[in-house]
């Protein structure tokens, strides 16, 4: 999205202005992770907001892992100081009329037109479907890597009742917005990490 995009430019210069300036580092760490934090509530907000295609439904959808509880914290191996590879997901309660699923991990990870038959997505892999770009630019999952602080990794599962028309690369702007009005049910994976300087 253009907002986040340019913030993230933002970002960038202020490092190539500091980068080399001794005793800016404080004032560096705290400038990223203020800007940080609002790209990541714009996100947020864009994808918390899309209705329910039928709001009457009760969702039973359902997004676990095998390595982490939801509210837990994320194990090393799946973040900036371990392996940097996804974790495994079991999906269950997928609408009788889903036609396909996407998952969004936030700013690193999201994967849609998955089929609605998938129920697990193994550790290091992306499931079968198109990859849309993240906030590096990139497909692919990215692994969370917090300036500082604790981190909060939301992953989101939609199920909806169509494909989406778009091109793999796609932005995560345009996948909300093809999205809307076809979300039958939402379901939310959240874990929790600190980042480790090495």
């Amino acid at each position: 999205m253009e907002l986040a995009g340019g913030l993230l430019l933002g970002m960038v210069f202020m490092f190539s202005l500091l980068a080399f300036s001794p005793g800016e580092e404080s004032v560096l760490s705290r400038f990223f992770a203020r800007e940080w934090a609002s790209i990541r509530r714009i996100q947020t907000a864009s994808v918390v907001n899309i209705p329910l295609a039928t709001p009457e439904k009760k969702s039973a959808l359902t997004l676990t892992s095998p390595a982490f509880a939801h509210g837990g914290l994320i194990p090393t191996r799946f973040t900036c100081n371990g392996m940097e590879i996804s974790p495994a997901l079991s999906i269950t309660g997928v609408p009788e009329e889903a036609q396909s699923l996407v998952l969004m991990m936030e700013d690193y990870w999201t994967v849609f037109n998955i089929p609605p038959t998938m129920r697990t997505i193994d550790e290091g892999k992306d499931p079968p479907g198109r990859g849309g770009r993240n906030l590096l630019g990139k497909t692919g999952y990215t692994a969370p890597c917090p300036l500082s602080g604790e981190h909060r990794s939301v992953f989101r599962l939609y199920a909806l009742n169509k494909t989406l028309a778009l091109k793999a690369g796609s932005t995560k702007k345009e996948i909300l917005t093809a999205m809307e009005g076809s979300v039958l049910s939402v379901a939310e994976l959240v874990g929790r990490y600190q980042h480790s300087p090495q």
